[in-house]
């Protein structure tokens, strides 16, 4: 059996963790990582690659590290590249923070303004990722964790032909974990059928041997207090389980001083998880359910076709297949429309590097109240950082010099 290689790019929290997955799983068939990191110096090279070497010393089996900033030894017969960037890997990416915290928009919209420009900041990266993957190791599946994962993976399936990519977000195995423990069951005895878009995606059902327990479990939460501040009325009304990851934004920048690092940690844990779950079961051909972002080819009919999706998917050795939706259920269908509509104008004004564009697509996401302050913080922003939107911005000529507007 040929070992199979696994590279990873950029810097993120989520480095270690995987490796130590990796580690423990022992059907990825993994027997090389790689990591591709730009900007170290050789002593702190040598450094992590001793740290990793020491993660598998007492290992049955053997699992070799690199880490280069050569990009064809880096990218050359990978079989699986992991994408997980920082919202700011460089000193001359946007900066985003002072603008917001000293904004009049609320937790609410900052949340989407951040992940707006951090949108705009990742795009053009992992596109370049995904055209290295391309020229280096084109039959390499390509497996995004970079937030926000839902409208980078939009313009990854509008302006890539790379056919092996999918995104895994950060709610899914998180919520079943929590619905295996309240109910008691079996983890393959569980299938959750979520549809939906990154972080805005609905439990439609819940298989427990072909029978929907969905209505039970919500009661069981509402009983033991686990339905994550949601109501419960609005709950049983809505008839489907929000993405716990819908709340996030009501508690973003709320308490800047403090860091839950258990639920930093969960969260690795989880990502970390979905990644080895994910490559096991293409190598194992396994055929179990899990959930992904993936390009919706007609599996939710009120989308476009080519539209980026987080859904519930059999993991085959050729990759994922959705469970066919069809229409998504009327009281959720217009908010992930609507979402879907700013997705896929910001991907556009990224590509087209269209600064108006851009500022339209956050004015009409739904959560934007107020598009006068919204507005004065993107400009402000945008202002803030004209190293970073040159291409964007229009030029013009004063006292023969050449200013950014």
């Amino acid at each position: 059996m040929r070992y199979k290689k696994l590279l990873i790019v950029g810097r993120s929290m989520f480095l270690e963790t995987i490796i130590d997955q990796v580690i423990e799983n022992n059907q990825t068939n993994i027997g090389e990582i790689v990591l591709y990191q730009t900007g170290l110096d050789a002593a702190t090279k040598k450094e992590v690659q001793q740290e990793l070497m020491n993660k598998v010393h007492d290992k049955t089996y053997a699992l070799n590290f690199m880490i280069t900033d050569d990009k064809k030894k880096a990218f050359g017969g990978s079989d699986y590249v992991v994408i997980s960037f920082c919202e700011k890997n460089h000193p001359k990416d946007i900066n985003q923070y002072e603008p917001l915290i000293d904004s009049k928009v609320s937790s609410r919209e900052a949340y989407i303004v951040s992940n707006h420009f951090k949108a705009m900041n990742l795009i053009p990266k992992i596109i370049d990722v995904l055209h290295d993957v391309d020229t280096y190791a084109e039959d390499a599946w390509v497996i995004n964790l970079s937030t926000p994962n839902g409208v980078i993976n939009e313009s990854i399936y509008r302006y890539c032909e790379h056919e092996k990519y999918i995104g895994i977000g950060q709610s899914p195995l998180k919520m079943k974990e929590q619905f295996i423990k309240q109910m008691a069951v079996q983890p393959k005895q569980l299938i959750p059928v979520v549809a939906g878009l990154d972080g805005l995606s609905y439990v439609l059902n819940l298989y427990n041997s072909k029978n929907d327990i969905l209505p039970k479990l919500i009661d069981e939460l509402h009983e033991t207090k686990q339905l994550n501040d949601w109501r419960f009325e609005f709950v049983k009304q809505l008839g489907v389980y929000p993405s716990i990851h819908h709340q996030f934004f009501e508690q973003f920048m709320s308490n800047t001083e403090v860091i839950d690092t258990d639920t930093l940690a969960q969260d690795q844990h989880y990502m970390a998880k979905s990644v080895t779950d994910f490559i096991s079961s293409v190598e194992q051909d396994k055929r179990d359910y899990q959930v992904v972002i993936t390009s919706n080819k007609g599996h939710i009919t009120d989308l476009p076709r080519n539209a980026s999706i987080e859904i519930t998917a059999r993991i085959t050795k050729d990759g994922p297949k959705p469970v066919h939706v069809g229409s998504l259920p009327i009281q959720i269908r217009g908010l992930v429309q609507s979402v879907k509509a700013y997705e896929e104008l910001l991907s556009d004004a990224v590509f087209e590097k269209n600064i108006d564009k851009a500022r339209l697509a956050l004015q009409i996401h739904p959560a934007i109240k107020n598009m006068k302050n919204a507005k004065m913080v993107f400009d402000e922003i945008v202002s803030n950082n004209q190293y970073y939107f040159q291409g964007f911005l229009p030029k013009e000529k004063n006292n023969n010099e050449t200013v950014l507007l």
